[in-house]
């Protein structure tokens, strides 16, 4: 297993899996495979980056509590990153309350209740993976703008 303390991260970015795309059951099922892992670390490379929209991992349009069926993929995925020796950064992409590609939505800044929602979901999250025997590092929320 590699130390995510000691090492640099040089990989992949998977955008367009688990974020910004229709993230039907049958795009997650097999836009990537574990198999792209496996690749990805042959070439060389020893992290992913992977973008996760929260309506798609938490329930209610990513309002609600973790998703189980769609938090165990996401600990399968997690599985697959580490058989491949790969280390995983986590990307809060989308959020209810932010979005870089919506200036408009930029209540996580502006009102203390969808603030703190948002950290219950890193909260739920953080305790749902503790314990993880891969290694994993959070990027708590992607491209964070304010108006």
């Amino acid at each position: 297993m590699i130390s995510p303390i000691l090492v640099r991260p040089v990989g992949f970015n998977l955008g367009g899996w688990l974020s910004q795309s229709d993230l039907s059951d049958k795009h997650v099922e097999s836009f990537i495979r574990k198999s792209d892992f496996e690749a990805i670390s042959k070439w060389g490379f020893n992290s992913i980056r992977l973008p996760v929209d929260g309506p798609w991992l938490f329930e209610d349009e990513g309002r609600g509590r973790l998703s189980p069926k769609r938090l165990a993929f996401l600990k399968e995925v997690l599985g697959w990153a580490r058989d491949a020796k790969l280390l995983t950064i986590l990307d809060m992409h989308q959020v209810p309350w932010h979005s870089f590609a919506k200036p408009e939505l930029d209540n996580l800044w502006k009102n203390d209740e969808d603030l703190s929602s948002f950290c219950g979901l890193w909260v739920e999250l953080a305790h749902a993976l503790k314990g993880m025997d891969a290694p994993l590092w959070f990027d708590i929320l992607n491209e964070p703008t304010a108006s």
